[in-house]
């Protein structure tokens, strides 16, 4: 993962042909926090890159990023297409499994999912929502077996009312599947606690809240700004 604000270090179980243990981390706060994301459980992507292939990783797309908007003037009236192109366009050129798996992961020992969209919203576009709800799932079904039940944790840093509209079919997709009680997550689901939520949360909330049953919704524990960095570690390192 590339938040730059949190540090979680994650270890990842081989594949059968793959023997080495991969680990990367991001900065929470300063404090270290270790994760495990165990792929080989799971079939659900090769895993999270070392720390120095993580950076390699990271450096990598935001060169491409970088070009891609020397090369296409940002636009201000045509903003959300352009940016679901550039995410279309970085999706295409780097592997699919390596974004994933640098965005989501299962705290070790732990039946917690961190989620981040400050890596989601760089490559995340229509073509690959499908797949990227797929995958959560997945996470959530590891968790179902071992824990019966799981935690999500939501960072939203950088989320504005903006994205709410240009990444609204994926949430829409996500709340259909997860967030109905008759369905088998939202009945196992413990908390999702949300961080960095932005101001016009209120607002977001009610855009979504017919696909989100009122039970589930009496889950959400929500953190503006300025608590999220404590809340964080709290949540994720006890």
């Amino acid at each position: 993962m590339f938040s730059k604000r949190t540090k979680v270090s994650i270890d990842t179980a081989t594949t059968s042909h793959q023997n080495n243990k991969r680990s990367t981390s991001m900065d929470l706060g300063e404090q270290t926090l270790d994760t495990s994301f165990y792929q080989k459980n799971t079939g659900a992507g090769a895993g999270p890159r070392t720390g120095m292939e993580a950076t390699e990783l990271w450096n990598n797309i935001e060169k491409y990023k970088n070009e891609y908007y020397s090369e296409n003037k940002k636009a201000f009236f045509f903003k959300k297409s352009q940016k679901l192109d550039c995410a279309a366009n970085i999706s295409s050129k780097f592997d699919i499994e390596d974004l994933l798996s640098q965005t989501f992961a299962i705290l070790p020992n732990t039946n917690r999912i961190y989620l981040d969209y400050t890596v989601f919203k760089l490559y995340a576009n229509p073509e690959n929502y499908t797949t990227i709800v797929e995958y959560v799932i997945k996470l959530f079904n590891i968790c179902i077996e071992k824990y019966d039940s799981f935690e999500c944790h939501f960072n939203l840093k950088s989320f504005t009312i903006t994205a709410a509209e240009r990444y609204k079919s994926v949430i829409e997709l996500f709340c259909k599947e997860c967030l109905k009680s008759e369905t088998r997550y939202g009945s196992m689901m413990q908390k999702m606690y949300i961080y960095y939520s932005p101001g016009m949360i209120e607002k977001l909330t009610s855009i979504f809240s017919h696909l989100i049953d009122p039970l589930i919704r009496d889950r959400f524990v929500v953190y503006n700004k300025e608590e999220s960095d404590d809340k964080m570690i709290e949540n994720l390192s006890n």
